[in-house]
């Protein structure tokens, strides 16, 4: 029996080894997988949720800004704002396909932050991105405030550490929450995990 209360405000970080089921637990809330037993309850004032996981969900045949074009369609938001943001302007005329990846997981953070949604679930959210994309990243989240909350999964505590709000851990099978943690003291609990 898992119990996890989000509250609006919420930067969480999600920890765990690789395969501990940080993946698996973001795609359970987004309704991508059903649970083997037992259920889903989500209750609140989540009235948008943004998801990316580890499948960027782009059409690789399409532009840049088709892409952005079409996910406007269907949720709102101005592409243009969100390929100036992204530093993505100088590729809209691309092909998604023929970008690198960390072009890429611009593209799907741009999709993501169309518009402002309640709850952010991003699944190793910087891996790829250079320097320009992390910090444009960083900055995002940072904008994390009484409106909304995201939860992040990921190893990059150097990016992550001094983000986070609150911290869940997966491990064999069991969450732990912990609040008001230093970087140090985040470092220390995910180096427990791992041994």
């Amino acid at each position: 029996n898992i119990s996890i209360t989000i509250n609006f405000g919420d930067r969480i970080l999600l920890l765990g080894a690789n395969g501990a089921g940080k993946s698996t637990l973001l795609r359970l809330l987004v309704n991508l997988l059903n649970p083997h037993q037992g259920e889903i309850n989500c209750y609140g004032e989540y009235e948008s949720l943004s998801y990316l996981g580890h499948d960027l969900q782009l059409y690789l045949d399409l532009t840049v800004s088709q892409n952005l074009a079409f996910f406007t369609s269907l949720w709102g938001g101005d592409c243009d704002d969100a390929m100036q943001y992204w530093s993505l302007l100088e590729y809209k005329d691309r092909a998604v396909k023929t970008l690198s990846q960390g072009q890429k997981k611009r593209v799907a953070l741009a999709v993501s932050y169309l518009t402002t949604p309640h709850l952010s679930l991003l699944d190793e959210p910087s891996s790829n991105l250079d320097v320009l994309g992390a910090n444009l990243l960083k900055e995002k989240l940072l904008q994390c405030g009484n409106h909304n909350a995201c939860i992040v999964a990921s190893h990059n505590l150097r990016f992550f550490a001094d983000w986070c709000n609150r911290v869940l851990v997966i491990d064999d099978c069991l969450i732990s929450q912990y609040e008001g943690l230093s970087p140090e003291e985040i470092k220390e609990i995910y180096l427990k995990v791992l041994r």
